[in-house]
Formats: structure tokens, C-alpha cells, sequence
């Protein structure tokens, strides 16, 4: 008998192969800058031990989770008014990014500043 065995190496390895699978979902979520990296994560291994009535066979079920950090939240503020529209002459509410920037203002990184416009059309 090999003594070297352990029971996480039942089922041909399939245990520690899951286990590998979760623990590189952690991993992921901890390299992941849109989590909080202060945040802890778990990993849970649960045995399920079942016996037969003369308590010679024992069915076993394994489960391993993986608990993550949850993304952060994305936030930002955003201009609610009305225009009314050159072309159509129809009233239009646009929600526009706020920034401290101003657009057309150039980055240090050489871009331009563009704040994307949401047009909807208000309904009379």
C-alpha cells in the first residue's frame, strides 16, 4: 500500500484537479484590479461521507467552492438636461459624462477628451 497517498488523490486526481481549477479563479480575482485587493477569499473543500447499512461501502461526494471578491462598483455623475435638437426641432434629454476636465482638453498622454453623449428622446 502506498502511504504517500492521501484522499484528496481518490477518484484518479479529480479532487485536486478541481481544487487547482478554484484556486486559479482566486488567483484571477486577486490579480484583478476592479476587485478589492484587501478583501479576503476562500476556498472551501467539503467531504460527504454516506454509509451503506453494514457499513462496508461509503459513498463520498466532493465539493470544492471557491468564494471571490465581487467587482467594484462602477461610479460616475452624470448631466441630465434638455436640448432641443437642430436638425429635428425635437426636445431631447441628454445625460452627458460629468468631468473636472473639460472637453476638447487634452491629455498628458497626447489624447483629447471626449465626453460621450446619451440622447433620449423625451415623449410629449
Amino acid at each position: 500500500m502506498d502511504s504517500k497517498k492521501t484522499i484528496l488523490d481518490i477518484d484518479e486526481g479529480s479532487i485536486l484537479e478541481v481544487l487547482n481549477i478554484e484556486t486559479l479563479k482566486i488567483l484571477e480575482n486577486i490579480s484583478n484590479p476592479a476587485t478589492d485587493s484587501s478583501k479576503s477569499r476562500e476556498l472551501t473543500i467539503k467531504f460527504i461521507f454516506k454509509s451503506n447499512d453494514t457499513r462496508d461501502l461509503i459513498d463520498t461526494s466532493v465539493t470544492v467552492k471557491s468564494k471571490l471578491v465581487p467587482l467594484l462598483s462602477i461610479k460616475t455623475t452624470l448631466m441630465n438636461s434638455l436640448i432641443t435638437d437642430d436638425d429635428t426641432g425635437e426636445v431631447v434629454r441628454v445625460l452627458k459624462e460629468y468631468s473636472d476636465v473639460p472637453e476638447g482638453q487634452m491629455t498628458i498622454d497626447g489624447n483629447e477628451v471626449i465626453k460621450e453623449t446619451i440622447a433620449i428622446k423625451v415623449d410629449k
